[in-house]
């Protein structure tokens, strides 16, 4: 009877202590938890790289604007912007705003990688395409004859410019003196009058459909001639005859 009673003392004994290391367990379990979760600092977070650029369809030789204001950081501040343009191009920015402009026409591909103050980084990639830029026609006449004389036609013929993409809309001549003309043929006659020779210098600009133009420049030396001496001459003392007439005219007219 007395051994029953000792094995029953026994048993509570165990339980208590049991009882009692399970809630130390526990205790030291929640504040191990409680110190990892609110006295551990969180490990620091990637920032999140963005950008946009316009514009969108860039032409060659068109500065392209890129924007990377839309990065955000997770904690600290963004401290440096890197671009790469996919031509073989680099940069390395503080600020989110850079520009660029491609010398070729194709599908590039472009990648920022931007870093924090904590020394997290993410990287966005984007395709851009680049078009081809309407190329200026060329300019280019001849004139015939080669050495025209004072009084003669002179065939100007601009023929020979070429566009590049589009077809050339008009012809514009400065034939320098004081002559100037627009015409949407490449052929155009002009006649020289003068009471010397004299050299012009003749200016054509040629514009296509895509609003591209050139200019071609040549000197034209015209000649006064026996005949043209004596035409010009003739008309010198018409030109004297018709404003005499003119006054006679007059003083008979009062």
């Amino acid at each position: 009877m007395k051994n029953l009673k000792r094995l029953k003392n026994s048993r509570r004994g165990v339980s208590t202590t049991t009882v009692i290391a399970a809630v130390i367990l526990i205790i030291i379990v929640v504040v191990g938890a409680y110190y990892a979760l609110v006295m551990v600092p969180a490990a620091p977070q990637a920032p999140v790289a963005s950008f946009t650029f316009t514009p969108t369809s860039p032409l060659t030789g068109q500065t392209v604007t890129f924007n990377a204001s839309a990065s955000t950081p997770d904690g600290g501040t963004i401290s440096n912007y890197v671009w790469s343009f996919g031509d073989g191009a680099t940069t390395n920015e503080t600020d989110p705003v850079t520009t660029h402009s491609y010398a070729a026409a194709g599908n590039f591909t472009v990648i920022l990688n931007v870093t924090d103050s904590e020394g997290q980084s993410d990287t966005e990639t984007k395709s851009i395409l680049v078009v081809a830029a309407p190329q200026a026609p060329v300019a280019s006449f001849t004139f015939t004859p080669a050495a025209p004389s004072v009084g003669k036609a002179v065939t100007f013929d601009a023929s020979a410019s070429t566009p590049d993409g589009g077809s050339i809309s008009s012809y514009k001549w400065n034939f320098g003196d004081g002559n100037i003309t627009t015409v949407t043929t490449p052929i155009i006659v002009h006649i020289y009058v003068a009471e010397v020779n004299y050299t012009y210098t003749v200016i054509l600009n040629v514009t296509d459909t895509e609003g591209k133009s050139d200019t071609e420049t040549k000197s034209v030396t015209v000649t006064i001639t026996l005949m043209g001496t004596l035409i010009m001459g003739t008309q010198t003392r018409l030109k004297q005859q018709l404003i005499r007439l003119k006054h006679t005219t007059t003083l008979d007219g009062r």
